[in-house]
């Protein structure tokens, strides 16, 4: 399943890390991607055109990932300029300048 919202500063970050919060004081419009495809995320990750849809936080799935498969897809959101916060089965990437 996949999920794209849109969202201005509506409290929806409470329930997720302070740096969320501080990219919602630094932008007037938050626009999230959710994946949950059930262990395949990074693999829609490396197919969904990341750098046309620009959104400024991208939710996935790790509990599913094997440690190799993470650590490409952590390098991959890198090289676009993420910044990755893991949390418990979870991961935000944040887009940085």
């Amino acid at each position: 399943m996949i999920k794209t919202r849109s969202y201005l500063s509506d409290g929806y970050a409470s329930h997720y890390e302070s740096s969320l919060l501080s990219l919602l004081s630094k932008t007037e419009k938050l626009t999230i991607i959710a994946f949950d495809t059930e262990g395949f995320d990074d693999q829609v990750i490396y197919n969904a055109d990341i750098d046309v849809l620009q959104q400024n936080v991208i939710q996935f799935e790790i509990s599913l990932l094997a440690e190799q498969r993470l650590k490409r897809v952590k390098s991959y959101l890198r090289e676009k300029r993420y910044f990755i916060s893991n949390l418990k089965r979870d991961a935000l990437a944040f887009k940085t300048s």
